[in-house]
Protein backbone atom coordinates (compact mmCIF):
# COMPACT_ATOMS: atom_id res chain seq x y z
CA UNK A 1 0.00 0.00 0.00
CA UNK A 2 0.83 3.42 -0.07
CA UNK A 3 0.86 6.64 1.86
CA UNK A 4 -2.26 8.09 2.42
CA UNK A 5 -3.68 11.56 1.25
CA UNK A 6 -3.49 12.62 4.75
CA UNK A 7 -0.39 11.13 5.20
CA UNK A 8 1.36 13.00 2.57
CA UNK A 9 -0.43 16.34 3.20
CA UNK A 10 1.16 16.03 7.19
CA UNK A 11 3.83 14.99 5.69
CA UNK A 12 4.33 18.34 3.71
CA UNK A 13 3.07 20.38 6.21
CA UNK A 14 5.33 19.19 8.91
CA UNK A 15 8.39 20.13 5.79
CA UNK A 16 6.66 23.49 4.62
CA UNK A 17 6.25 24.60 8.79
CA UNK A 18 10.13 23.84 9.06
CA UNK A 19 11.34 25.52 6.06
CA UNK A 20 9.03 28.33 7.17
CA UNK A 21 10.30 28.23 10.92
CA UNK A 22 14.04 28.19 9.34
CA UNK A 23 14.69 24.78 10.48
CA UNK A 24 13.64 22.73 7.01
CA UNK A 25 15.70 22.31 3.85
CA UNK A 26 16.60 24.71 1.38
CA UNK A 27 13.41 25.20 -0.23
CA UNK A 28 10.87 28.02 -0.90
CA UNK A 29 8.30 25.47 -2.95
CA UNK A 30 7.16 21.93 -3.64
CA UNK A 31 6.15 20.92 -7.13
CA UNK A 32 4.68 17.80 -8.15
CA UNK A 33 4.89 16.79 -12.23
CA UNK A 34 4.53 12.96 -10.87
CA UNK A 35 3.56 10.85 -14.43
CA UNK A 36 6.32 10.54 -16.92
CA UNK A 37 8.31 12.55 -14.64
CA UNK A 38 9.21 10.79 -11.51
CA UNK A 39 6.41 7.78 -12.09
CA UNK A 40 4.38 6.20 -14.43
CA UNK A 41 1.22 6.03 -13.44
CA UNK A 42 -0.33 4.95 -16.44
CA UNK A 43 -1.35 1.55 -15.06
CA UNK A 44 -2.72 2.86 -11.85
CA UNK A 45 -5.34 4.83 -13.63
CA UNK A 46 -6.13 2.27 -16.15
CA UNK A 47 -6.49 0.11 -13.08
CA UNK A 48 -8.81 2.54 -11.41
CA UNK A 49 -10.76 3.55 -14.61
CA UNK A 50 -12.12 -0.21 -14.48
CA UNK A 51 -12.56 -0.68 -10.68
CA UNK A 52 -15.15 2.59 -11.69
CA UNK A 53 -16.74 1.19 -15.23
CA UNK A 54 -16.81 -2.38 -13.40
CA UNK A 55 -18.27 -1.27 -10.32
CA UNK A 56 -21.21 0.92 -12.41
CA UNK A 57 -22.18 -1.72 -14.42
CA UNK A 58 -20.06 -1.34 -17.17
CA UNK A 59 -17.16 -3.22 -19.05
CA UNK A 60 -13.23 -3.19 -18.58
CA UNK A 61 -11.54 -1.52 -21.22
CA UNK A 62 -8.04 -2.42 -22.85
CA UNK A 63 -4.88 0.31 -21.97
CA UNK A 64 -5.12 1.42 -25.46
CA UNK A 65 -9.08 2.36 -25.00
CA UNK A 66 -8.01 3.98 -21.39
CA UNK A 67 -5.11 5.91 -23.35
CA UNK A 68 -7.79 7.25 -26.24
CA UNK A 69 -9.46 9.00 -23.63
CA UNK A 70 -6.96 10.71 -21.74
CA UNK A 71 -7.93 13.70 -24.01
CA UNK A 72 -10.98 14.17 -21.19
CA UNK A 73 -11.20 15.18 -17.96
CA UNK A 74 -11.71 12.44 -15.48
CA UNK A 75 -15.88 12.00 -15.08
CA UNK A 76 -16.17 12.77 -19.41
CA UNK A 77 -13.26 10.21 -19.65
CA UNK A 78 -15.46 7.62 -17.59
CA UNK A 79 -18.92 8.51 -19.33
CA UNK A 80 -16.86 8.37 -22.60
CA UNK A 81 -15.49 4.42 -22.06
CA UNK A 82 -19.10 4.02 -20.62
CA UNK A 83 -20.41 5.07 -23.94
CA UNK A 84 -23.25 7.23 -21.61
CA UNK A 85 -23.99 11.16 -21.60
CA UNK A 86 -25.58 11.47 -18.76
CA UNK A 87 -23.47 14.50 -16.36
CA UNK A 88 -25.01 12.95 -13.61
CA UNK A 89 -23.55 9.76 -14.15
CA UNK A 90 -20.20 11.13 -14.94
CA UNK A 91 -20.00 13.55 -12.41
CA UNK A 92 -20.77 10.70 -9.74
CA UNK A 93 -18.18 8.52 -11.40
CA UNK A 94 -15.42 11.04 -11.59
CA UNK A 95 -16.46 11.25 -7.32
CA UNK A 96 -15.73 7.45 -7.48
CA UNK A 97 -12.69 7.58 -9.31
CA UNK A 98 -11.25 10.09 -6.69
CA UNK A 99 -11.97 8.93 -3.37
CA UNK A 100 -10.86 5.62 -4.40
CA UNK A 101 -7.63 5.42 -6.60
CA UNK A 102 -5.43 6.21 -3.77
CA UNK A 103 -6.45 2.33 -2.33
CA UNK A 104 -5.12 1.22 -5.52
CA UNK A 105 -1.48 3.12 -5.00
CA UNK A 106 0.98 0.38 -4.52
CA UNK A 107 4.82 -0.52 -6.30
CA UNK A 108 2.91 -1.95 -8.94
CA UNK A 109 0.65 0.40 -10.29
CA UNK A 110 2.97 3.53 -9.85
CA UNK A 111 6.15 2.19 -10.53
CA UNK A 112 9.25 5.02 -9.77
CA UNK A 113 11.01 5.65 -12.88
CA UNK A 114 14.88 4.45 -12.77
CA UNK A 115 17.14 6.25 -11.17
CA UNK A 116 14.69 8.90 -8.70
CA UNK A 117 15.22 6.92 -5.84
CA UNK A 118 19.11 6.46 -5.68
Amino acid sequence: GGMTRGGIRGHLRRLWRGNAAGTGGDFDAIIFDMDGTLVYSTNLAHKATNVVLQKFGYSSISKHEYGQGTKYTTPVRLAWHAGVEDTDLATKMGADFDENIIKLVDKETVPVFPGILE
